[in-house]
């Protein structure tokens, strides 16, 4: 209840929920501290003992918000700075300055914009880096980081996430090689970002009796996918609503039915005017509880 609190969550907790509210929070000490701080709050009987741990752990996820930006921007300078040849198998940056305990999440976020295997590395005082990676569909990080065991000192993961323990000096050598064994072993269609619809659906369809029954399928992940619908035709009804990081809300109308929309991360200007389509996922929105339409992307 008390995490709840700190993260403004004021409904009965869903996946998605956990997801980017609460675990953040959890995970928040880990990452900057020690893990212990979040089992402590999840093991306490004492409410004002979970009040302070949770308004802790609340602080220190904005404290990991904040270094996690450092780290990315830092590294997204340095990846548009290489030249397109040194990363047109994969991505490997590394630095001295960046914190080992948010790098994993960079390498999530640089992965979606340049759609690449994607590893980043951080190294200590010594020269000892430790990297995280993340990759695409049909590219396998174990693979390839199994044929490049004589440059690491440790590696681990499956196909689609690793982790990798390599000496400083090494990595020059570890990225070229990497970048060509990728460019060697994998077909150029994987680097082509695409998104599977799994139906096209009328605006009609678009009830809250179908967002229930679909809330029922979670949680969902691997091996349980989110089903992805596309909706076209689209325009905005009323003035949006933008906020965050390029976030926004809006009502949209297809076919005289009018529905609630929300889009994160990708509202860099106004949206149109004319009739746009739509490609995402139909839920109960754990924000207002009623039913919307998470935009995953869109073409006008």
């Amino acid at each position: 209840r008390e995490l709840m609190r700190v993260a403004g969550v004021k409904r009965k907790p869903v996946p998605t929920t956990v997801g980017f509210l609460l675990g953040p929070r959890l995970n928040a000490s880990g990452r900057l501290t020690s893990a212990k701080e979040g089992w402590r709050l999840l093991t306490t009987k004492d409410a004002q003992r979970a009040k302070q741990l949770a308004e802790m752990l609340d602080e220190l996820n904005r404290e990991r918000q904040k270094v996690e930006f450092t780290v990315f921007e830092e590294a997204r300078a340095m990846v548009e700075a290489q030249p397109d040849d040194v990363k047109s198998g994969c991505i490997v940056v590394a630095s001295r300055n960046w914190h080992q305990g948010v790098i994993g999440i960079v390498a999530s976020r640089l992965q979606r914009i340049w759609y690449r295997p994607t590893i980043i590395i951080s190294v200590d005082e010594e020269g000892k880096g430790k990297g995280s990676g993340r990759s695409i569909k049909g590219c396998s990080l174990m693979d390839a980081l199994r044929e490049h065991n004589d440059h690491l000192e440790g590696f681990g993961g499956h196909a689609m996430a690793a982790g990798i323990e390599i000496d400083e000096n090494n990595i020059p050598e570890f990225q070229a090689s990497l970048n060509q064994w990728f460019l060697d072993h994998t077909d150029p269609e994987l680097y082509r970002e695409s998104l599977d619809i799994d139906i096209q659906l009328p605006g009609e369809l678009l009830s809250t009796e179908l967002a229930q029954e679909l809330s029922k399928m979670q949680p969902f992940g691997q091996s349980n996918s989110i089903p992805v619908f596309a909706v076209d035709g689209v325009k905005v009804v009323g003035r949006p609503r933008f906020f965050g990081k390029n976030h926004a809300r809006f009502k949209a109308e297809c076919r005289d039915v009018k529905f609630d929309v929300v889009v994160f991360g990708k509202c860099e200007g106004e949206l149109p005017a004319r009739k746009f389509d739509l490609a995402g996922h139909w839920e109960m929105d754990d924000f207002t509880g009623a039913p919307c339409f998470r935009v995953v992307d869109w073409r006008w």
